[in-house]
């Protein structure tokens, strides 16, 4: 991915090499700029053309990082408040585990005592009834 990425990058660069070295003159041609507003004019001394374009395309790169930036903070503030309500549940889903084993092996202890009380009445039915021999 590295080497296509490398080869991308340096067809763009040939391109852009390309279309100045074919338009010279007009990129290399000097022109003013001129800014007339209500309240005063100011007037850029003559550069070429392609000092002209470098700058706004400048200007537009930076306005867009820190449009951008903006969402990246906000992102950002949205995935910390993901990951802390994530947290806080792991958290509560541990406790209930532990809850819900304490709460078995305790239901267990019961059911087993339940059993041993059952088992001791029932034998004690068998020692106190007597035996009865079947009828013929």
């Amino acid at each position: 991915m590295s080497k296509l990425k490398i080869v991308f990058w340096s067809l763009i660069a040939g391109f852009f090499g390309l279309v100045i070295a074919q338009n010279q003159s007009y990129f290399m041609a000097r022109q003013t700029l001129d800014v007339n507003l209500y309240f005063g004019r100011y007037s850029i001394p003559e550069l070429p053309n392609l000092l002209f374009l470098l700058v706004f395309f400048l200007i537009g790169f930076l306005m867009a990082y820190f449009f951008g930036l903006y969402d990246k903070f906000k992102h950002n503030k949205a995935l910390k408040n993901l990951n802390q309500q994530l947290t806080s549940r792991a958290e509560t889903i541990a406790r209930l585990e532990t809850e819900n084993d304490s709460l078995k092996s305790a239901m267990e202890e019961t059911h087993s005592k339940k059993q041993i009380k059952e088992t001791a009445v029932q034998e004690e039915k068998n020692m106190t009834e007597p035996d009865q021999e079947p009828e013929a």
